[in-house]
């Protein structure tokens, strides 16, 4: 009778060995996964002014059902200049303009995208 306890127990222990490596190998993928996504939302969304290089810490985190839900159509620490439609870090703007709107060096809102990511972003 003790053996077939040795032997379920030393079963069990491989079935919990198994599962724990999936899980790790899961979480794993799912941690890439994140990484690569956090890279292309940094890329996508950044200040538009030149020498700047701010761009968005990560995805905005939105309530939704009484679920909290990765956004990541929206950049943090980033906002739209309210003239230009590009994104702009808040170091650079101000009452709702770009640093570059206020000296009126910015291009007109047919030309938004080319350097701030913006490009679905047009009105």
């Amino acid at each position: 009778m003790s053996q077939v306890l040795i032997e379920a127990s030393s079963i069990l222990t491989q079935k919990e060995a198994e599962m724990t490596e999936r899980e790790h190998a899961e979480a794993e993928a799912n941690a890439n996964e994140i990484r690569w996504k956090l890279r292309e939302h940094q890329q996508r969304f950044m200040c538009h002014i030149d020498g700047c290089e701010q761009t968005s810490a990560g995805p905005t985190l939105d309530q939704y059902l009484g679920h909290w839900l990765w956004d990541w159509k929206q950049p943090t620490e980033l906002a739209l200049c309210d003239r230009c439609i590009r994104w702009t870090c808040l170091a650079h703007l101000s009452g709702g303009f770009c640093q570059d709107c206020r000296a009126g060096r910015c291009e007109t809102k047919k030309d938004v995208g080319v350097r701030g990511g913006n490009k679905s972003v047009q009105r």
